[in-house]
């Protein structure tokens, strides 16, 4: 086996191993919810209704027109509970649940024929509630007494707030807490109450059809049909705006408590007649799927890359496949993020051979640009700088050094420093490397490591963030002197701090390199689908990054075009093999279909976290025209994004100069001709003028480009 098949076959397992010990941390379930809830929005397909015999829930809404029932303030007297119950039971619910807070209204009139008509019923359950400052808040004891029984209305979301799981029975306070829907189920089919939590997903597509919503006060008047509630579970609640508790859910950022409720019981209805509920794999399922996952992709690193790389984007769509088709099929909800990543970090680990693989040794200059995101500086540490300056100040040095620890575990050459004259470095690598041996600071009077001159004052200070060396502290006095115990308190303290910062910067570069690299995978699989403009997103995130830099723009805002430029075709996903593979002149139907790219992409990438308003502006406008006669929404002149402008010159440039099945390359000569015409009508004039001098430097570059990765493959 070769060195870097083995290479990438343990890469692979360490991959997967990592994948599975965020999962057994709950680490990946910061980004699996809102994953989760993205495709439980696209997938709207209705789940099956109830099974014949299972009732249905039936909700009777105290909203705003029920509130001024015969002139009563909130909350009601107890009589209007009476006779509410007396109509449902009439009508031949087969059970009523009242989610109202009962305790509050204790000294409100008719106590006694609220009481009577549970007593008469003999089908009704009463909720009791848990207010926010902790404690419980039971229905008053000759209600309860009188009532078919009593179950906790409690709802837990999750942490960031949205309400996805529910259970039967919760333990609070030593206490074992029926929950009202697992309630409602019990009494209204007989079924035995279970003595373990059992917690479940709800299920929010069951939903639809909505539950059947009568207002209270038509009950109260008769206004409804008794057919609609014969048999079926009765649920009373509040729905009036600034009465009612409210919840955020997958699909509505709003909804009812009664609701919360009525979905928990539907959900828990159909889990009981085995009908297909929502569902997620438990942990050890999503372990050994993230570990088998890798381990395919780990052998792919046996093939040639350029047939690696191909594999691995069919196993990215078989992921797609696989994602939606269990949510489809068997209402399996699984979680793309970590399948995703693990795919984008074996296609990275390929990212070196293929660049040796595509590009000749002497046409490299662009390929960072083309291959990698450019980071301000190597390090990744220059937002620290000002640290460095105010340490100085503080302890009036004349240098202070940061080195910091390379990958590898060695100490890097580069450091981060500031000084107070000249050019010279601060720290000496041998004498940090002692230090960080030593695990303590040391002092040095007199003799200064790394520097001829005698005389001066060096403070080296190891930094650990937990038991990892990030690097070493230097601050240096150009005359002997002695730093005294506050300063040397000082040195420290930023010490630590500055060890937290690095340790810092190195996940936040960890999971930026994480994200880039699902949005290279996503470029490539849009190339993919055409071998003639493979590498076109590519090329383009190369120029456009040369022309953003050109031009000034901050380091921020030409990431944003790169990555632009990278997904602008993404939309293309969309598009049909027989109309983008076409040879020969499409028809207009077929003109107006490709042309919804922009906006199928845009629908695709507006919801990926971390892409800016450049970025998406790209992707929507980059066929708009200067003259406002592009599509898809006719912008014209600096209405237009600057990426969108950047970008629509490069790629008629790059369509131009590439062979497609429908015309050969054409001559550089004559590109240039046909983009100096099009300059104040397709393209902003100043632009092109910049792009055509651009091309006069690096033109060679990229044309050398367009014919390696547009040449045959054996």
């Amino acid at each position: 086996m070769r060195a870097w098949a083995r290479h990438g076959l343990l890469a692979a397992a360490s991959v997967g191993f990592l994948a599975a010990g965020l999962v057994a941390a709950d680490v990946a379930s910061h980004w699996e919810r809102p994953l989760g809830d993205l495709l439980l929005r696209l997938d709207r397909a209705a789940p099956p209704s109830l099974p014949a015999g299972m009732p249905d829930v039936v909700v009777v809404a105290i909203d705003e027109a029920s509130l001024a029932v015969g002139r009563a303030a909130w909350p009601w007297p107890r009589s209007l509970f009476a006779q509410l119950v007396a109509r449902l039971d009439t009508a031949g619910a087969r059970l009523i649940a009242l989610d109202v807070d009962l305790t509050h209204t204790r000294e409100l009139p008719g106590q006694a024929s609220l009481g009577d008509a549970l007593a008469r019923s003999g089908r009704v359950l009463l909720a009791e509630h848990r207010p926010a400052h902790g404690g419980a808040a039971p229905p008053p004891s000759d209600l309860a007494a009188r009532a078919a029984g009593v179950a906790a209305a409690i709802v837990e979301p999750d942490p960031d707030g949205i309400v996805r799981h529910s259970a039967e029975l919760l333990v609070r306070e030593q206490r074992a807490l029926r929950l009202l829907p697992a309630a409602m189920l019990a009494l209204a089919t007989s079924r035995e109450l279970s003595s373990e939590p059992l917690h479940y997903r709800l299920d929010e597509r069951r939903l639809e059809p909505p539950p059947l919503q009568l207002s209270a006060v038509d009950v109260l008047e008769g206004r409804f049909d008794p057919r609609d509630l014969a048999g079926q579970v009765v649920l009373i609640g509040v729905t009036a705006a600034g009465r009612a508790d409210t919840w955020a859910t997958p699909l509505a950022p709003h909804r009812p408590g009664v609701l919360v409720q009525a979905l928990a019981y539907r959900t828990l209805a159909a889990r009981t007649s085995g009908a297909a509920v929502l569902v997620t794999p438990d942990r050890t399922a999503q372990i050994a799927g993230l570990l088998l996952l890798s381990c395919c992709a780990g052998a792919l690193h046996l093939l040639q890359p350029r047939s690696r790389r191909r594999a691995l984007l069919a196993l990215a769509f078989g992921v797609v496949v696989a994602v939606c088709f269990a949510l489809r099929e068997f209402a399996l909800l699984l979680d793309p993020a970590l399948p995703f990543a693990i795919l984008a970090a074996h296609a990275l680990l390929g990212m070196e051979r293929f660049e040796r693989l595509l590009l000749p040794s002497g046409e490299r200059r662009l390929a960072p640009a083309l291959l990698r995101p450019a980071l301000p500086d190597a390090s990744g540490l220059r937002p620290l700088d000002p640290v460095l300056e105010l340490l100085a100040d503080l302890v009036d040095a004349s240098g202070v050094a940061l080195l910091s620890i390379t990958p590898d575990g060695e100490l890097a050459n580069e450091r981060l420093q500031w000084v107070r004259r000249g050019s010279r470095s601060v720290g000496d690598v041998d004498t940090a490397n002692l230090v960080l041996a030593d695990r303590a600071p040391r002092v040095f009077e007199g003799r200064v490591p790394g520097r001829r001159e005698p005389g001066g004052l060096a403070v080296y200070t190891p930094l650990f963030a937990g038991p990892t060396a990030v690097g070493v502290l230097v601050v240096e006095q150009d005359v002997a002197s002695h730093f005294d115990e506050t300063q040397l308190r000082s040195i420290a303290t930023v010490g630590t701090q500055l060890a937290l910062s690095v340790e810092s910067f190195r996940l936040l570069g960890n999971l930026r390199s994480t994200f880039h690299s699902s949005i290279e995978l996503l470029a490539t699989a849009v190339e993919a689908r055409d071998g003639y403009t493979e590498m076109h997103c590519r090329r383009l995130a190369a120029f456009a990054t040369l022309m953003a830099d050109r031009l000034g723009l901050p380091a921020d805002e030409i990431e944003s075009i790169r990555l632009g430029a990278l997904l602008h075709d993404v939309g293309k996903i969309g598009i049909r093999d027989e109309i983008l593979m076409k040879e020969s002149r499409l028809t207009p139907d077929e003109r107006r279909h490709i042309e919804e790219h922009p906006l199928i992409g845009h629908r695709i990438v507006e919801p990926i976290e971390g892409l800016t308003p450049t970025s998406l502006g790209i992707v929507r406008h980059h066929h708009e025209r200067w003259n406002g006669t592009g599509y898809p929404d006719g912008l014209a002149g600096e209405e237009i994004p600057l990426g969108a402008r950047i970008v629509a010159l490069a790629d008629v440039w790059d369509a131009l100069s590439t062979p497609r099945p429908y015309k050969p390359a054409f001559p550089q000569a004559q590109v240039r001709a046909l983009i100096e015409k099009e300059s104040g009508g397709r393209f902003e004039p100043a632009l092109v003028a910049l792009f055509l001098e651009i091309l006069e430097e690096h033109g060679d570059e990229m044309l050398a480009l367009c014919v390696s990765s547009s040449a045959p493959t054996a």
